[in-house]
This record gives structure tokens, C-alpha cells and sequence, in this order.
């Protein structure tokens, strides 16, 4: 059986405008992020390279993540999973790493399907 890749839209309902705010600055600091990864690693020399490999060059020459959390930045970079969800209340919650160290953004789904995956915000 091959398996189908889905991608499925899921909105917020009840998000405010400062969590807003918030997810259009990561958003944007990300987008800067995956533009350099884009720019510095599309070349020939970085094909044999693991992203593991690219991730730990950059922090050894401190690389500034423009602004990010360094382990948001090297998320972004792997598609890696940052966030977490669950219905609590009958509603599904989305987690997203912030900027700022320990903290999360909570996003209220409409609803009670729980993404999996990678997201695209």
C-alpha cells in the first residue's frame, strides 16, 4: 500500500492580535533563516553534507539566527517537529516555540483535529 501525503488546513479561531504580532515576527525571522540556508548551502560543496552537519558549522562560526532562539533556527532549518498539540476542552491547541526562552505560544484551533508533521504557518 503506498502512502499518500495530505495536507490539510487548519485555522485559528480566537487568536488575538499580540499572539498574532507574535507568529508574524517569528514567521518572518524564519523566513530570513531558510533564505540563508537556501543561499549558502544550494552549492555542490554542501551537497555531502548532512543538515545535522551544516546546523553544527553554523553555530561553530556563530551564526546569529537573526534574532531567533538557536534551537528555534536549527528547527526551522530540519523541518523538525517544535511544537506540540492536544485537544484540551474540546477544542485542539497548537504549541509553538517562542522567542523567548521556555515559553510557548498557544494557538486555539477551530475544531478538534490535531496536526501532525510539519507545519507551514
Amino acid at each position: 500500500m503506498k502512502t499518500v501525503k495530505v495536507t490539510r488546513i487548519l485555522h485559528s479561531q480566537g487568536l488575538h492580535k499580540a499572539k498574532f504580532d507574535r507568529l508574524t515576527r517569528i514567521a518572518a525571522l524564519c523566513g530570513r533563516v531558510r533564505a540563508d540556508a537556501w543561499q549558502r548551502c544550494s552549492g555542490l560543496t554542501a551537497a555531502p553534507q548532512s543538515a545535522h552537519e551544516i546546523r553544527n558549522a553554523w553555530m561553530a562560526e556563530g551564526y546569529p539566527w537573526h534574532g531567533l532562539p538557536a534551537r528555534l533556527g536549527k528547527a526551522t532549518l530540519a523541518d523538525t517537529g517544535s511544537y506540540t498539540a492536544q485537544v484540551w476542552h474540546g477544542r485542539a491547541w497548537l504549541y509553538l516555540q517562542g522567542l523567548e526562552h521556555g515559553q510557548r505560544l498557544a494557538i486555539p484551533l477551530r475544531g478538534t483535529h490535531l496536526p501532525t508533521g510539519t507545519l507551514r504557518l
